[in-house]
């Protein structure tokens, strides 16, 4: 997913400084992961990888999906970010992203109710235990975890 993204941001690259053909190369890449990526991992049921958070957040937040599956792999996030008690279960390659994949899943309600979170794992727990920046681990609070 990442090697998409950044074939996505290759290909921005070129066309900004007027490398048409590089920019060509980059999206053709990116035209051949996105393949790659979905004959491997996009099942029909919506499940995307191991079916876990980041996995369904990074192929729909990177443009790996068809409309389709956007909607089903959409589905499937919201559900189980439901059964968690409206908790992220993501780490930090999917965790910057979950809000802008549900928003393109169309999924805005669930994004708003992550954002509004205030126990445990949560950005607002931060809030609520002083943070003035996102923490590294969401058990920062809790002393030395190793």
């Amino acid at each position: 997913a990442y090697w998409a993204a950044n074939a996505t941001m290759m290909a921005q690259m070129a066309e900004a400084v007027g490398d048409r053909t590089g920019a060509e190369r980059y999206r053709a890449l990116f035209a051949r992961i996105r393949t790659a990526f979905n004959a491997a991992y996009v099942q029909t049921d919506g499940r995307v990888g191991n079916d876990s958070q980041t996995g369904h957040v990074l192929a729909i937040r990177f443009g790996l999906l068809a409309p389709d599956a956007v909607r089903r792999s959409g589905e499937r996030l919201v559900a189980d970010i439901a059964r968690r008690g409206h908790h992220l279960s993501t780490g930090f390659l999917g965790t910057p992203h979950i809000l802008d994949a549900l928003a393109m899943a169309g999924q805005e309600s669930t994004a708003i109710g992550l954002l509004l979170q205030r126990s445990y794992p949560s950005w607002g727990y931060m809030v609520d235990k002083g943070a003035t920046s996102m923490w590294e681990r969401w058990n920062s609070d809790a002393g030395d975890v190793s």
